[in-house]
């Protein structure tokens, strides 16, 4: 189920955070919100630059890495 909610985001207690970045980016999270995700933990954008950079990426699938200790998953 999807809940929409305010506040701060990487302060949220949920399993996982849904980002979405625009196809062809393979330098990943650099801007906005993804800029505080890949400062926060940033294992999240070295999986995500590794995964973009193997040429799967494309418009329309999703990328999920799985929640870690205290990091949640994204998608």
């Amino acid at each position: 189920m999807i809940v929409f909610v305010t506040g701060d985001l990487l302060a949220a207690q949920e399993s996982y955070i849904a980002q979405g970045v625009a196809e062809g980016n393979q330098e990943g999270l650099g801007t906005g919100l993804a800029l505080k995700i890949s400062k926060k933990w940033p294992n999240v954008q070295a999986a995500f630059k590794k995964y973009a950079r193997t040429g799967r990426f494309i418009g329309g699938h999703i990328w999920t890495l799985e929640p870690d200790g205290n990091q949640p998953g994204f998608r």
